[in-house]
C-alpha cells in the first residue's frame, strides 16, 4: 500500500511452459482493503544459460477494477447513463501479429425503446427497428433530448402513432417492413433527426393540436373537402406546371446490411422512356434493399405523376383539411371542371332525386357526357347528368340518387363526366395576417403508391 514501509507478497508462482513462441499469462490480485497500491514484479530465479530456455519476463499491462467499500465490483459507467451505453468485452487469442490494438471492429446494436405491442395494445420496452418507436424515443429520451416530452396522450397522437407503427411493421399494401437502422455520427438538430427517422416510413413529423404526430403519404379512400371557385378567396387560385425534365431513373444509395453494412445502390427506372434523366437519392437509416427500392419507386412515381401544383386561399373558418389530406379542387381558369355553384332546389319522385336547380349556368355540347360532383356534409359524390345541349340551370340526373344525398345549398362542381374536379393531396397549409389559409396541393393518384 502506498505509504507502507514494507512490501507484501500477493502472488508467488512458478511459471513453466513447453512452447516455441512467447507464453502469456494473467494473474489477479485481490487487495485486502480499498486504497492506493504500488505493484512490482520480481523474477527470483537466475537467468538460464541454456539456448533451449527462454526466461525473459516482460510486464505487458495492468488493469484495475473499481470496488465499493465492501469490495464488490463497481460499474465504470454512471447509473444515470448506463442504460444508454453499450458495453462490450472481447476475448482474443493472442498471436505474434497482435500489437494490442484492434484496428477494424464493428458491432450491430439494437436499442431498447418503447415499442407498440398490438396484442396487449400497450407500449413495452424492448428491442425494435420500427421508425415509429425511434421517433417516440428521440422525443422522450432524457439523454438524447434536452427537453424530453412525457409519453402520454396529452403530448402524442396515440392513434396516429399506432397506425404508423402497424404500417411500418408490414400492414401495408405491399407487405414491406419499413425499418430505421443507422448510426448518428454528425451534428444535427432535433427537427432534422425526427424528419430523417420518419422518412424511412414515408412520413413527415408534425405537431397538430399541440400533439406530436406523423403525416404519411399513403393511399386514402375518400377526400376530406371540396374546394371550388365558390369557396376559394377571389383571384387566389394559381396552377403551375413544371417544365423541367422529369427524372425517369432513380439511383438509390444506402448502406446494405446483407453485404456487411457497405455502401450499395439500387436503380429504379421507367423502361419506356426514350431519354434517360437520372436523379440520385441518398437514403439515411435504410439498410435493406427491398425498402430502398420501394422508397425509390415511390419517388419515381411522384416525380412523373405530381407535375401540377395548385395554390389557393380559403377562409380558415371553413377549413376542414390538414396537411396530407386528400381533397377535390375545381376552378375554370385551369380547366378543372367547367363551373361551380350551389343547389337552389330539388325535384324528387318516389324517394329519388331526379332534377336539380342550380345557381350557375352549365353549358353542354352534343356528343359529350357530363356530370356533377356534390358536397353533401362531409360526403362528396359524382353523378352523371343527361346531356341537354345549350345553357342549363336545371340538371336532370341520369342515375338514381336517394333522397337526402343532395340537399339545398350543397356545393357542386359541373363538367365533363369524370372531369368535374381534380383529385389532389394537400402538401402544405400556411396562414396570413388575416388568418386566411393558403393551401398548396399536388395531383392525387393511387398510381403513386403502386410499388
Amino acid at each position: 500500500e502506498v505509504g507502507a514501509s514494507t512490501w507484501t507478497i500477493a502472488v508467488n508462482n512458478t511459471i513453466t511452459a513447453n512452447v516455441r513462441e512467447a507464453y502469456r499469462f494473467t494473474k489477479t490480485i485481490h487487495f485486502p482493503t480499498v486504497g492506493q497500491y504500488e505493484i512490482r514484479v520480481t523474477k527470483t530465479s537466475s537467468d538460464s544459460t541454456s539456448s533451449m530456455v527462454m526466461d525473459r519476463l516482460t510486464w505487458n499491462s495492468v488493469v484495475t477494477h473499481a470496488v465499493d467499500a465492501s469490495g464488490n465490483y463497481k460499474s465504470p459507467v454512471a447509473e444515470d447513463t448506463a442504460d444508454d451505453i453499450l458495453l462490450m468485452a472481447l476475448k482474443i487469442e493472442a498471436s505474434e501479429q497482435l500489437t494490442g490494438t484492434v484496428s477494424n471492429l464493428s458491432v450491430v446494436e439494437t436499442r431498447w425503446v418503447n415499442d407498440y405491442d398490438v396484442t396487449t395494445d400497450s407500449w413495452v420496452l424492448r428491442e425494435t427497428h420500427n421508425p415509429c418507436s425511434m421517433y417516440v424515443d428521440v422525443l422522450t429520451n432524457t439523454v438524447l433530448n434536452q427537453n424530453p416530452i412525457e409519453f402520454t396522450d396529452s403530448y402524442f397522437n396515440m392513434g396516429a402513432l399506432k397506425a404508423f407503427h402497424a404500417w411500418c411493421a408490414g400492414d401495408n399494401d405491399d407487405s414491406i417492413e419499413y425499418t430505421c437502422n443507422g448510426v448518428l455520427s454528425s451534428e444535427t438538430t432535433l427537427e432534422q433527426e425526427l424528419q430523417r427517422i420518419v422518412s424511412t416510413g414515408r412520413a413527415e413529423f408534425s405537431v397538430m393540436d399541440g400533439k406530436y404526430t406523423v403525416i404519411q403519404d399513403i393511399p386514402q379512400d375518400t377526400p376530406v373537402q371540396m374546394f371550388t371557385s365558390r369557396n376559394m378567396l377571389k383571384d387566389s387560385f394559381t396552377a403551375v406546371r413544371s417544365f423541367e425534365k422529369i427524372p425517369n431513373k432513380i439511383i438509390i444509395e444506402f448502406v446494405n446490411a446483407d453485404i456487411g453494412y457497405k455502401l450499395d445502390e439500387r436503380v429504379v427506372q421507367d423502361e419506356t422512356a426514350t431519354e434517360v434523366i437520372e436523379h440520385s437519392l441518398v437514403l439515411d437509416y435504410i439498410d435493406n434493399a427491398d425498402q430502398a427500392y420501394a422508397l425509390g419507386k415511390y419517388m419515381l412515381n411522384s416525380f412523373q405523376i405530381q407535375v401540377y401544383v395548385y395554390t389557393f386561399k380559403a377562409s380558415i373558418d371553413s377549413l376542414l383539411v390538414t396537411k396530407g389530406d386528400r381533397i377535390l379542387v375545381q376552378h375554370d381558369s385551369a380547366l378543372l371542371g367547367q363551373c361551380s355553384g350551389r343547389v337552389q332546389s330539388i325535384v324528387e319522385s318516389g324517394g329519388l332525386i331526379t332534377q336539380l336547380l342550380v345557381d350557375e349556368t352549365c353549358t353542354m355540347e352534343s356528343g359529350k357526357e357530363y356530370g356533377i360532383t356534390v358536397r353533401n356534409g362531409s360526403t362528396m359524390e359524382t353523378y352523371k347528368v343527361d346531356t341537354l345541349v345549350g345553357d342549363n340551370i336545371v340538371l336532370v340526373l341520369d342515375e338514381s340518387v336517394v333522397s337526402g344525398n343532395i340537399d339545398i345549398g350543397d356545393l357542386f362542381s359541373f363538367g365533363e363526366y369524370t372531369k368535374t374536379v381534380e383529385d389532389c393531396i394537400v402538401e402544405n397549409i400556411s396562414y396570413d395576417s388575416d388568418m386566411n389559409a393558403t393551401i398548396t396541393a399536388f395531383m392525387y393518384s393511387d398510381d403513386v403508391y403502386t410499388l
